[in-house]
């Protein structure tokens, strides 16, 4: 693993001159860009303001910076009050993403109760898909052949994926799923229903008011917004930073107390003998949530997490992978730029598929020190104008993308692919019904006492030559007056199935899906944090104040973290809209990271069992058309 604590690569030193020249530049910069917003807020809140021209800014890293002595803090008031209402521009903000450690294979070595260093992997078919960290300290990886897996750790425990089987009502745990390759369908379930007892268990540490916002990302990872908690356990540790009026907004804050921050076991990237400032002392606060709700996931679920705790999303998701398993890493504002010098910029969010090809094919680059000394205006002219800017930004740090609420899915899929590809609409029929049986299964697995969600909308993929060749599709509109069941979704997917094979040849088929999407609330209760999934979880609801007075709600300690309590400071939190984002790429509620080893295709975490099942039927039928060769 690269050390992230060495500093970067240096850019030209032609460009800086000399270094106290340099520091003054950056100093002037950034007072042009605090008189913008100290004067009237004039640009659109969560906009990065910079100077008319972006190539007059120098690229200087904090190491080539001699360090000044300094009698107040970079921050400002006004920072601190965004910080208060979670604003996405605010550089005070505290953003973690908790990343449970080799979540598939963790769930099966929990089910299986077996020893936590006993290496594990989790196949499906003749594929492995998942491997614990003891596995992985024998060489292996994903995608190997399970032959070569035996080969390397003779002592490897092999476990197999569920699977629906054609005829049953429910997916099961197999020891004959050789045998049924042509019938037997993978299940993710036992994964789903584990991450929402995890994310369920999580927000239970929370209390009814509490501040902290939840992103459920992937079926292992959540984000989470700790900066409105992070804001009244500052003021009620330190009043000296309670102002009384908004004429103070654009003062510096006075520095922190000078002391030893206690990280206990955490990475802490960076040097810790620089001045102490309050975006550590925020950073420390966090990071003790973290520490502590990763506590009581392992000690009650027996699941390890790691964790990084940044100022936005996109360095929190960095961080968490520095320093895995089991462990969490800081990433402070002033360590940013020496750490992302030193990164590939492919392993930043967003630009390892085709946009991180077009950087290679543009510029011929692949770091992200590489990238710095090209300006916005070269980016915007090869990339795009909005996929430029992005990239100019993100390389530096800057990501404004805010920790959404948003929990449950937007569509459910249940495809298969087929090898020998079905014959006609009666095999298909049974399909259809499993698909059924499962996708209600999965619709009524997230319900809980005061939520439910139904879907408005199903559609039939039928594919004749395989999931990537032409596709016919038909839809329809699931009533609102009706009672949701398997029955009802087998039986509007089999009339649009006969739709579409009453049109053109359909037969035969080599996948079928069903899809539901559109999915709305049944209950119209609104909540400040809802609960992931767990029937039994007690719901969080806001009554039907207005936005501003559940603004002024939002204020409360988590009992696990803080032996004081914090008090809300009305004079630093009057009421304010939330400023809106705008990070130019959107964000996924399920991160694509999982890169398929025989086409190197980045999949989506739900979707890789059914890409999997593809490359297994094509391998299938190219044996299929390849003559017999007997050898008797």
């Amino acid at each position: 693993m690269a050390d992230f604590t060495q500093s970067a690569r240096s850019p030209s030193l032609e460009a800086l001159i000399y270094e106290d020249e340099a520091e003054k530049a950056l100093d002037n910069y950034y007072d042009e860009v605090e008189t913008d917003r100290i004067a009237g807020d004039q640009h659109p809140p969560g906009t990065e303001i910079r100077p008319a021209n972006d190539e007059d800014i120098p690229h200087v890293l904090p190491s080539q910076v001699k360090s000044v002595a300094r009698d107040q803090s970079q921050f400002t008031h006004r920072d601190l009050r965004l910080m208060g209402q979670s604003a996405t521009n605010s550089p005070l903000r505290v953003i973690a993403l908790i990343d449970f450690d080799a979540f598939y294979a963790q769930c099966e070595t929990v089910r299986l109760k077996l020893p936590a260093d006993k290496p594990l992997a989790v196949q499906q078919w003749r594929a492995i898909i998942a491997l614990n960290y003891p596995a992985r300290h024998h060489g292996l990886k994903r995608g190997m052949p399970v032959d070569e897996v035996k080969r390397l750790c003779p002592s490897i425990h092999l476990q197999h994926v569920a699977t629906w089987r054609e005829g049953e009502a429910s997916w099961a745990y197999r020891a004959d799923q050789d045998k049924h390759m042509s019938n037997d369908k993978a299940a993710l379930e036992p994964y789903r229903i584990e991450s929402r007892k995890a994310f369920a268990l999580i927000e239970s540490c929370l209390p009814v008011t509490s501040t902290v916002l939840l992103e459920k990302a992937s079926i292992d990872e959540m984000f989470l917004d700790l900066s409105a908690y992070v804001h009244d356990v500052l003021l009620d540790r330190y009043p000296d930073l309670l102002v009384s009026s908004r004429d103070m907004e654009g003062q510096c804050l006075p520095l922190p107390p000078a002391t030893s921050l206690d990280w206990q076991e955490d990475n802490i990237l960076g040097d810790q003998a620089q001045t102490l400032d309050w975006d550590a002392v925020a950073m420390n606060i966090g990071a003790g949530v973290i520490r502590e709700l990763r506590h009581t996931v392992h000690s009650k679920l027996h699941y390890t997490a790691s964790a990084g705790i940044a100022s936005n999303k996109m360095l929190a998701k960095l961080g968490a992978g520095c320093k895995k398993p089991n462990n969490q890493t800081i990433l402070r504002t002033r360590d940013v730029p020496d750490f992302l010098s030193s990164l590939k910029y492919k392993k930043i969010r967003g630009l390892g598929g085709q946009l991180g090809t077009a950087i290679e094919e543009a510029f011929n680059v692949t770091t992200v020190a590489d990238l710095l000394p090209i300006t916005i205006k070269q980016m915007q002219t090869l990339l795009g104008a909005k996929e430029g800017t992005w990239i100019y930004d993100v390389i530096r740090g800057r990501e404004y993308s805010e920790v959404s609420t948003r929990k449950s899915p937007q569509s459910m899929l249940s495809q298969k692919t087929f090898t020998p590809a079905i014959a006609n609409i009666e095999e298909a029929s049974h399909w259809i019904r499993m698909f059924a049986a499962e996708l209600y299964d999965r619709v009524v697995a997230l319900d809980t006492p005061t939520h439910r969600r139904r879907p408005r909308t199903l559609a039939v993929n039928h594919h004749i030559n395989g999931r990537f060749g032409p596709t016919r599709s038909r839809q329809a509109t699931i009533s609102t007056g009706s009672t949701l069941s398997a029955d009802l979704i087998y039986e509007l997917a089999s009339s649009k199935l006969r739709e579409i094979s009453s049109e053109a040849i359909s037969w035969p088929c080599a996948a079928l899906g069903v899809v539901l999407s559109n999915f709305v609330e049944l209950d119209t209760q609104s909540r400040s944090i809802t609960t992931f999934f767990k029937p039994g979880v007690q719901a969080h609801c806001e009554d039907s104040m207005g936005s501003q007075a559940i603004t002024n709600k939002r204020r409360a300690s988590l009992s696990l973290m803080s032996p004081s309590k914090a008090t809300r400071r009305a004079s630093l939190t009057a009421p304010q809209d939330r400023p809106s984002t705008n990070c130019v790429a959107a964000e996924s509620s399920c991160d694509a990271h999982y890169q398929c080893p025989t086409c190197d295709a980045r999949i989506a975490e739900l979707d890789v069992l059914e890409h999997l099942d593809w490359h297994v039927a094509m391998e299938l039928q190219a044996k299929d058309d390849k003559p017999s060769q007997r050898t008797w």
